[in-house]
């Protein structure tokens, strides 16, 4: 299984994950979401799904949310047998990650 790794610096973190997505998901599932994402609170995980989406052209957009909407992740997760783009929103407000949800289903560059 490949590494991840995770960097603190003022107070944010940064979890950097395999792209392997099995990989990705075991690390996540098993790791971060217990230690880092269930402590308190429940995190809101919302998804939109894309056929055919280009994930390169979504960067833009996802750069811009995760400053406009700092307490919210944005990630993208191509499947590519199914040729599905998977855009997954996480945070502990759901009324924030809803309304992140929400700039996609709008500006999504489909």
């Amino acid at each position: 299984m490949a590494p991840g790794a995770i960097y603190e610096s003022n107070g944010k973190r940064i979890f950097v994950l395999p792209g392997v997505p099995m990989e990705m998901k075991g690390i996540f599932t098993e790791e971060i979401e217990p230690e880092f994402l269930t402590a308190g609170s429940a995190a809101t995980v919302r998804e939109l799904r894309f056929t055919f989406a280009v994930e390169a052209r979504f960067y833009p957009l996802m750069r811009e949310l995760e400053e406009t909407f700092p307490d919210v992740s944005v990630g993208s997760y191509p499947n590519f047998e199914t040729k599905e783009l998977v855009i997954r929103v996480v945070g502990l407000d759901p009324r924030k990650v809803d309304e992140a949800l929400e700039v996609i289903r709008r500006r999504a560059p489909v």
